[in-house]
């Protein structure tokens, strides 16, 4: 009985640091970065990014573009975003960038062309 009380305890202990880990795997966060273009695939500078949550529409985080259009969001949680443009004074510059999901531990890559209307 003893051994057998044994055994499920430490089965137990097992099952909860294997479930445990997945689920702080799941959570290990990752990086977004990318250069905004205009049509013509040119770098263009000195633009706000933000990253927007697609669930909740809040803003989670802005960075100003490099003066060649790289930007770089470190350190994000896993999820569905949309990256926002806008330009020096205000408003917003429309872009080709969708809805995307970043996996966990990842960095992703978003090379975005602004169209200037």
């Amino acid at each position: 009985m003893k051994t057998l009380y044994m055994t499920m305890t430490a089965c137990l202990i097992l099952a909860t640091f294997a479930l445990g880990s997945c689920n702080v795997v799941g959570n290990i966060p990752g990086n977004i970065a990318g250069q905004l273009m205009n049509e013509g695939g040119q770098g263009q500078g000195f633009i706000a990014v933000q990253l927007i949550d697609a669930e909740t529409g809040t803003l989670v985080t802005s960075e100003n573009a490099d003066d060649k259009g790289n930007f770089m969001f470190k350190s994000v949680e896993p999820g569905r975003y949309i990256i926002k443009t806008v330009p020096v004074g205000g408003g917003e510059l429309r872009n080709d960038c969708g809805e995307f999901n970043l996996s966990p531990g990842k960095t992703m890559t978003k090379n975005i062309i602004i169209y200037r209307d």
